[in-house]
């Protein structure tokens, strides 16, 4: 039994609206993707956007063709692989505490699939004519301009973005290796009997307030640190302390460790293990 052409058209429609938000969502993942972790994506991520704002014009303003919706498929083929790359070198290392911004890069990531199934439906749903094979790979062909724009732009930019990543990260240990030195300065002098803290959280937000959550809890900005005090001197007071900083992933969320002590002595190696007072000076 044939389908009633008005509910046809009713499911056309609905499809064709499904198509139209799974395109708004999509444009939107470059956008938040580099808003929610990195700005040294901003030149990739404008790329993304440009490229996808001309594949969504080319299909969006021939919905009612069978050729624009191929255009669709294909668009959503392009973009989710390129999504997918950006949005594991954007995520890898980040703490719990981004598991919300994970999630919600996770939904943009899958919009292209959305719109892929949206158009694929659309299209279907139209009943098949003569020539529909070739209209598809029609709309598909047209599609690889927007496929190497791109793969072009993901190679030209997504190395040197991992790089200003890694770098970034290393800066912000040095950063947070001073910030635990002043935290522990102070704590020494509102605490001259304790002398130093015994860990990380006693200079946290729920003890002395002096440093943030994340790196009280010893992760932040994908490095792991690791405060170890000096066993106590008379009186249970601690006299001194070391910390250390490692990449969380090696080579991934940074390629150098650090060493420093309560002297503000520090070290660093490009050495995938534990920095010891043994290696390269950095300077103050």
């Amino acid at each position: 039994m044939s389908e009633d052409p008005p509910l046809t058209k009713i499911r056309i429609s609905a499809w064709r609206w499904s198509l139209r938000f799974s395109a708004l969502l999509s444009l939107a993942g470059p956008v938040v993707l580099v808003l929610s972790f990195s700005l040294s994506l901003l030149p990739f991520g404008l790329l993304l956007a440009a490229a996808f704002a001309w594949s969504c014009w080319s299909f969006l303003s021939n919905l009612q063709s069978r050729l624009g919706l191929a255009r669709a498929i294909g668009t959503g083929l392009a973009t989710f692989p390129v999504l997918l790359m950006a949005a594991a070198m954007g995520t890898d290392g980040f703490e719990s505490d981004n598991l919300w911004k994970l999630f919600l890069v996770g939904l943009l990531v899958l919009t292209p699939i959305a719109l892929v199934v949206a158009a694929v439906k659309c299209y279907y749903a139209m009943g098949r004519e003569p020539g529909d094979l070739w209209t598809l790979a029609e709309g598909l062909g047209a599609s690889l301009i927007y496929g190497v724009i791109l793969l072009v732009s993901a190679a030209a930019v997504l190395p040197g973005s991992l790089y200003s990543r890694l770098a970034s990260n290393q800066a912000a240990a040095v950063g947070s290796i001073g910030d635990i030195h002043r935290c522990a300065a102070t704590y020494n002098s509102r605490h001259p009997d304790r002398g130093f803290p015994t860990d990380l959280t006693d200079m946290g937000p729920t003890a002395e307030k002096c440093i943030e959550k994340q790196l009280a809890s010893g992760k932040r900005r994908g490095y792991v640190f690791n405060y170890l005090p000096a066993p106590p001197g008379p009186g249970t007071r601690i006299g001194a302390y070391t910390v250390t900083a490692r990449p969380a992933k090696f080579g991934t969320t940074g390629t150098n460790s650090f060493y420093s002590d309560s002297a503000h002595f520090m070290t660093m190696t490009p050495e995938d293990r534990p920095a010891s007072p043994q290696d390269s000076v950095v300077a103050p």
